[in-house]
């Protein structure tokens, strides 16, 4: 066992002999000469106690007192100045370290830290007063240097307790799976991960990883993951990303502390097959029957900025692309297509300006009859009276080239009543059958003409014709006819326009402008660019008016604003 050697406690706060606290003293003096810890040969950074960088902070931990220490006459940047103090040196383990000084009892704890013995002080932490915590975050740091910290008390009166924690943590380092490494036959669908972090008290909030090109021209991409804490990551999600080229990878680690990054990891090689990955009609779509309004879609190839369609009927080849990056197709966007034709389907992807081979060619066929169509019921629910300057509509036929409507007198006798809108439009106003009468009641079906074929009539819906508000208006039949039977209505001074005056700033309110001189009802429609039907209303506007339209949490993106008053449409763009 050492020797102890018995001396009385000089105290720097009192500046007297205390002869009362020699038994403390030499207590202490004993403990730490059996244990290893004397605080007092640490009173420069020559004589510093060592510490180890960890990252699970509770294996780090060690005790600190500044019982027997003395001032190392470096002038102190807090409390009264020449404060006894303890010195402690660290080698970086990471470019990022933290240290950390945690009071005990009273003790009211300075944390200073300095990038050599004798060195330049890079931080001084006393913010959180006795028994408080003092961390400190020493970035840029040389791997394998060493540094100093030192710890003192900040009052200018002794505390009761000498006592402290002191702790030296850094960023643990991750790295690419061994083997995900390697590997040179990747496609943009593709996960490669990164291997778990090893334990750690810090809080792990996502991981960065960089690229950079093994081949001309050597370009290094940083990308923090989208993916959160998953060590997953999808190649597509590396926008520049092309086939046929190489990569070296190293990873790092973000944590909450300081909102701070570790170091790259290892590096290793990967790389992606030579050309892009094949895609083709998906297997569920595959032998199946479809009307013009369905959708069909490929294989999603990852990254794709285009998909591009063909569809051959063992004679005529139609091509087609899809809209932007998106992997479906409705088929009404298919010039050409006919009811009860089969067609072989090739589907083709482009990323990073390069299509992929062809993929597997599948069989579709289109159905040999027209949908049903009929009274558009949400809008126009059956049993109600309509005033007969109204409109009324047909549900949508995809690329339906007539809609036929028949009204059935049930009031009395009557010859049943047609009428053809040979434009495709699927709006009718009262007023363009002048057969109708007032104050009676109707069955009312539609069908539809499309692809060549005629569809059958729908179920009825029984409607009653009221009066017109602004009167019954008279055709010369040996002039003109009603829209949709071949010639327009007598020349007369009318507008019909809509503008948008953008959004409201609430995100899902849109402003319109529509003018509207024939005082007719206002259908509005709401599509997304594949040209479904998402929303619709209808307004009654006299001359002019503003309306606005809540959306609701429909997706951002492009929309097509559809405004139609019986006779004419206009359509805008509206960006949501």
């Amino acid at each position: 066992m050492q020797s102890v050697i018995f001396l009385p406690s000089y105290n720097r706060y009192t500046s007297t002999i205390k002869p009362m606290k020699t038994f403390y003293t030499f207590l202490f003096l004993t403990i730490t000469m059996l244990f290893g810890a004397d605080r007092s040969a640490a009173n420069d950074c020559g004589t510093a106690i060592p510490l180890t960088s960890v990252t699970v902070i509770s294996n780090g931990i060690q005790s600190g007192s500044i019982e027997g220490a003395t001032w190392s006459g470096v002038a102190q940047c807090a409390g009264p100045g020449e404060n006894p103090d303890v010195w402690y040196s660290f080698v970086a383990a990471g470019e990022t370290s933290f240290i950390r000084a945690v009071g005990q009892g009273d003790f009211d704890p300075v944390l200073e830290v300095y990038d050599a013995c004798g060195g330049v002080l890079l931080d001084c932490r006393n913010a959180s007063g006795p028994g408080g915590n003092e961390a400190s975050q020493a970035t840029d740091l040389t791997v394998g240097e060493t540094y100093y910290a030192r710890v003192y008390h900040a009052g200018s009166a002794e505390p009761t307790s000498t006592f402290f924690n002191v702790i030296v943590g850094h960023i643990p380092q991750v790295e690419l799976r061994p083997q995900d490494c390697d590997q040179f036959t990747y496609t943009t669908n593709s996960i490669i991960r990164a291997l778990g972090p090893p334990p750690s008290s810090l809080t792990v909030t996502g991981y960065d990883w960089e690229f950079t090109e093994l081949e001309e021209p050597f370009n290094t991409y940083t990308v923090a993951s989208p993916n959160g804490t998953n060590p997953n990551y999808r190649l597509l999600w590396l926008s520049p990303i092309q086939y046929g080229r190489s990569y070296d990878v190293r990873i790092r680690l973000r944590v909450a502390e300081g909102n701070s990054v570790g170091d790259w990891g290892p590096t290793c090689s990967i790389g992606l097959q030579a050309n892009v990955l094949t895609t083709q009609l998906q297997t569920q779509f595959a032998n199946g029957n479809f009307n013009f309004c369905d959708v069909v879609g490929a294989d999603a190839v990852g990254g794709a900025t285009q998909y591009r369609w063909t569809f051959n009927d063992l004679s005529v080849t139609t091509e087609v692309f899809g809209d932007n990056n998106s992997r479906l197709l409705r088929l009404q966007k298919v010039p050409g297509l006919n009811l009860g034709q089969v067609y072989i389907v090739g589907a083709y992807a482009t990323v990073g300006g390069e299509e992929s081979p062809a993929g597997t060619q599948r069989f579709i066929t289109m159905n040999n009859f027209v949908p049903n169509t009929g009274l558009r019921q949400d809008i126009y629910p059956c049993g109600q009276t309509y005033i007969f300057n109204s409109f009324v509509q047909a549900n949508e036929v995809c690329t339906a080239e007539a809609y036929t409507w028949r009204f059935t007198n049930t009031s009395q006798s009557q010859p049943a009543i047609f009428y053809t809108r040979s434009d495709g439009s699927r709006f009718l106003r009262l007023d363009w059958l002048p057969d109708l009468i007032i104050g009676d009641s109707y069955d009312v079906d539609v069908r539809a003409a499309q692809g060549g074929l005629l569809g059958d009539y729908s179920v009825t819906c029984n409607i009653t014709i009221g009066a017109s508000t602004a009167g019954r208006p008279v055709f010369d039949t040996d002039i003109d006819q009603v829209p949709g039977n071949g010639l327009n209505l007598p020349e007369e001074s009318v507008v019909f326009d809509m503008t948008l005056s953008g959004n409201d700033g609430s995100g899902d309110n849109v402003q319109l402008h529509i003018t509207n001189e024939r005082n007719t009802p206002v259908i509005l429609e709401l599509y997304d660019l594949s040209g479904k039907l998402i929303q619709t209303r209808q307004e009654t506007i006299y001359g002019y008016g503003d309306v606005r339209w809540r959306t609701g949490s429909l997706p951002k993106g492009i929309y097509l604003l559809k405004a139609f008053d019986g006779t004419e449409a206009v359509t805008r763009k509206v960006v949501l």
